[in-house]
C-alpha cells in the first residue's frame, strides 16, 4: 500500500484486459485509447469516438473514446488511480524523478527494448528532444559503436554528442550520407523516428538508411488522418527490412521507472543534463512557448512547495 506521503512518479495508463471482455461497451480514459490503437486492438478514423473490437469468443465489444477536452490544466493537485503510481525514494529530487515518467523511458526503451540495439551497432536517431535524447542515451548504454543524432537545431545536436552521439547531422540526407561512409555502404541496424510530428518523409528517409535485415522503429506520434508510412515494399521484402512502432519505448512502467532511477543515481545515465530550464506555475506559457520554439530538451515545472 501507498503511504500519503509516498513520492511517486504517475506511469501510463495500462490498456484494459481486452481478452476477458464480452460484448457490450467499455468507457475508456484517451491514453488507453491510444494504447489500445497502437497495439492494433480498435482502429480509428479521424476523430471519431468509437471503435469496435472483436473479442476472443467473436462478440463486438464497442470501446468509447472521449473526445478530446477544449482546454486542458495543469494544477498542484490531482486524483490518479493507485495503479498508475510507482514508488520513488524519497531522496530522489521530485524535478528528475518527473523525467522518468514519459520522455526518458520512451527514448531508452525504444533503442534498447524496441530496436534491440547490441554493442557494435550503428543506430541512427531522427529528432533530438526529450525522447531522442535519450535514445541516445540507450544506444550508447547498450555498446553502440555509431550512434548518429538527426537534428535541425545546433543546440539539440551539441547535447546529443554530450550525452552519447558519436555524430550529429542537420538532414536526413548529411547523416545517409555518413551512415554509409562509417558502414562501408552497408547502412544503420536501426533507425528510430522520435521527431515531434512524424511524416513521410522521414519514414522513407529512415528506411533508406538501414541495412538488409535492419529496422526502423516509429516513437514519435503522427496525424491519425494521414497516410505517413509508404515504403517500397519490393525493398522491404527482398532485404527483409522491418518497420514497426513502440508505444513507451516498449518499457514496463512499474519495471523501468525504478531501474532507470537506479541507474541515475549510480551515474549510468543523465537526468539533470536533459533539463534546459525550468519554470514556474504562472511561466507555464512561456514553458510552452520554448517548447514550440525548440529551445528546450526537457521544461520542468515547478510547483511551490510552501
Amino acid at each position: 500500500m501507498t503511504d500519503p506521503k509516498s513520492h511517486v512518479v504517475i506511469a501510463p495508463d495500462d490498456a484494459p484486459r481486452l481478452d476477458v471482455l464480452v460484448a457490450g461497451e467499455l468507457d475508456v480514459s484517451r491514453n488507453q485509447a491510444a494504447t489500445l490503437i497502437a497495439n492494433g486492438h480498435v482502429t480509428v478514423e479521424g476523430r471519431q469516438e468509437k471503435a469496435s473490437y472483436k473479442a476472443r469468443a467473436g462478440e463486438t465489444v464497442t470501446v468509447k473514446i472521449p473526445p478530446a477536452p477544449d482546454r486542458e490544466v495543469i494544477g498542484e493537485d490531482t486524483v490518479v488511480d493507485v495503479a498508475s503510481c510507482v514508488k520513488v525514494d524519497k531522496d530522489l529530487p521530485l524535478e528528475k524523478a518527473v523525467l522518468v515518467g514519459c520522455g526518458v523511458p520512451t527514448g531508452w526503451g525504444s533503442a534498447v527494448y524496441a530496436a534491440g540495439t547490441t554493442p557494435g551497432d550503428t543506430v541512427v536517431i531522427y529528432g533530438i528532444g526529450g525522447i531522442g535524447i535519450n535514445s541516445v542515451q540507450g544506444a550508447a548504454h547498450a555498446g553502440a559503436s555509431n550512434v548518429v543524432a538527426v537534428d535541425p537545431l545546433p543546440m539539440k545536436r551539441e547535447k546529443a554528442e554530450e550525452l552519447g552521439a558519436t555524430h550529429s547531422f542537420e538532414t536526413a540526407e548529411q547523416a545517409h550520407e555518413a551512415i554509409q561512409q562509417l558502414t562501408r555502404g552497408v547502412g544503420a541496424d536501426h533507425a528510430i523516428i522520435t521527431v515531434d510530428v512524424v511524416n513521410e518523409d522521414v519514414v522513407g528517409a529512415a528506411f533508406e538508411a538501414i541495412r538488409k535485415g535492419g529496422d526502423v522503429v516509429v516513437t514519435g506520434l503522427a496525424d491519425p488522418t494521414k497516410v505517413t508510412v509508404q515504403v517500397s515494399g519490393a525493398m522491404m521484402t527482398l532485404f527483409q527490412k522491418t518497420l514497426k512502432g513502440t508505444l513507451f519505448g516498449s518499457s514496463n512502467p512499474m519495471y523501468d521507472i525504478p531501474k532507470l532511477l537506479g541507474m541515475y543515481q549510480a551515474g549510468q545515465i543523465k537526468l539533470d543534463e536533459l533539463v534546459t530550464k525550468t519554470y514556474t506555475l504562472d511561466q507555464l506559457n512561456e514553458g510552452y512557448d520554448d517548447l514550440l520554439a525548440g529551445k528546450n530538451i526537457r521544461g520542468v515545472l515547478l510547483h511551490d512547495a510552501a
